[in-house]
């Protein structure tokens, strides 16, 4: 056999074959080490004010503190008023009174002041404020008059001594009311009546009160 020949020029790059289809997906690697923290970041801006809550229930009771010393004793008062103050005297009749005019003590009339005159329980100086009279009108109406009567300080007359101002009745239908105002003073053990008259025809009875303060002027 003879000897191999020289070789030959290499021959033209043939066209590329088509591509091949992707391998498997290969295992997932394993997690790497955790980096280093980073820095803080900046503050951010402060939040709204939220809605107030509801008011807590009240806490307990305190207990009771210590009573403190006693101060000094005050000075004594002065003594107070006797605190009787003033008194109501009242007088009626159901009877009727006319132009001759009556005494009125308590449910009684009469033509003197002694016999139905009511004794006042106050010392002497009480004094008599207010002196107030009603009486019942008849069918028709009259005018009339009224007086406070006391005791005859000299004890010569059994008809009394006049004590108030005249106390005017004025004609009205039903009822005639009047009022003086201070009266005057009674003695000791003095007794007290209203006299009532009308100027014509009669009225059908009369009550009075009389209030008195058993001070007087002191």
């Amino acid at each position: 056999q003879g000897k191999p020949g020289a070789q030959g020029e290499q021959g033209k790059l043939g066209p590329q074959g088509d591509q091949g289809k992707p391998g498997a997906q290969g295992e997932q690697g394993k997690l790497g080490p955790q980096g280093d923290q980073g820095k803080p970041g900046a503050q951010g801006e402060q939040g709204k004010l939220g809605p107030q809550g509801d008011q807590g229930k009240p806490g307990p009771q305190g207990d009771q503190g210590k009573i403190g010393p006693q101060g000094p004793q005050g000075k004594q008062g002065e003594p107070g008023d006797d605190g009787i103050g003033t008194n109501l005297m009242c007088f009626g009749t159901d009877q009727t009174i006319g132009s001759q005019g009556k005494y009125m003590g308590l449910g009684q009339q009469s033509g003197e002041h002694d016999t139905v005159g009511v004794i006042s329980p106050f010392g002497a100086g009480a004094q008599v404020l207010t002196l107030v009279v009603k009486v019942a009108q008849g069918n028709s109406p009259r005018d009339g008059t009224a007086y406070l009567f006391h005791d005859d300080p000299t004890g010569t007359t059994d008809l009394g001594e006049q004590l108030s101002p005249m106390c005017e009745l004025t004609a009205a239908p039903s009822k005639s009311t009047c009022q003086v105002g201070f009266v005057g003073e009674l003695d000791v053990f003095d007794s007290l009546s209203v006299f009532v008259q009308t100027d014509s025809g009669s009225f059908e009875g009369a009550t009075a009160c009389v209030l008195i303060d058993p001070d007087g002027g002191s």
